[in-house]
């Protein structure tokens, strides 16, 4: 019998391992994790001091400045690649997280549901409506202008729903 762990809601945990995704994925996400080490940043200036201090002793021979023209556009090449994969991995695996809180409200609209896959003319009918709901709420409650902050956002939440009516 295997221990399977669940969470505190009684739901099977199913996180997938890093060998199931892959070579590439696994690569970039290392490559992010790495770069993203408080480590990372100690090991680039040391690194360009080195290079310095050999361009120095070299007297800056005619190919030094190539060669680090060659690395750094390299490694910020690669870099924009991992960058992009982990924030992608992770802008979805949040998006679901969401997908399944609405699935678990009793009064959460659905159609909120993988609303990032509707057409722009939804996504626009969608911000009006929540425009409409954010005004009727502060001039219902009037309790979000009793902060500074709010009473500001609030104006410019008006401003653009007036601006949205007179287009």
């Amino acid at each position: 019998m295997t221990n399977t762990p669940y969470d505190t809601l009684g739901y099977r945990v199913t996180a997938t391992s890093p060998a199931s995704r892959s070579r590439a994925s696994r690569m970039l996400h290392t490559i992010g994790q790495a770069s993203s080490h408080s480590a990372a940043g100690l090991f680039a200036t040391a690194s360009i001091l080195a290079w310095v201090i050999f361009g120095i002793l070299t007297n800056f021979p005619d190919w030094w400045d190539n060669a680090l023209y060659v690395v750094s556009s390299s490694v910020t090449f690669i870099m924009v690649f991992a960058i992009q994969h982990t924030q992608s991995r992770q802008q979805s695996a949040t998006q679901r997280k969401l997908d399944e809180i609405l699935r678990a409200m009793p009064g959460a609209d659905e159609r909120l549901i993988a609303v990032e896959e509707a057409p722009d003319a939804e996504l626009e009918a969608l911000t009006e409506l929540n425009l409409s709901d954010r005004e009727k709420a502060i001039d219902d409650s009037g309790l979000l202008s009793s902060h500074p902050l709010s009473a500001k956002h609030d104006a410019l939440t008006r401003e653009k729903l007036e601006a949205r009516r007179t287009d």
